[in-house]
């Protein structure tokens, strides 16, 4: 069975432009999608950046996801 991954061009932009942002940073987000099909494939269809730093502490990254609604 092979698995497949796509992403939409909005998702990508979203990423590229947060990390071009924050050069010196570690940047973490949400890839938020949708399974497609009978084989198993992801459609990624949004990203919702969170933080520009490494964020090793539970907290914050619990209150994000909350925010996101995941």
């Amino acid at each position: 069975m092979a698995e497949a991954l796509s992403c939409e061009q909005l998702p990508l932009l979203k990423l590229l432009m947060h990390a071009a942002k924050h050069p010196s940073c570690t940047v973490n987000g949400i890839l938020l999608g949708r399974a497609e099909g009978q084989a198993g494939g992801v459609r990624v269809t949004d990203l919702v950046p969170l933080f520009h730093a490494s964020h090793h502490l539970a907290a914050p990254t619990q209150v994000a996801l909350a925010q996101v609604g995941c």
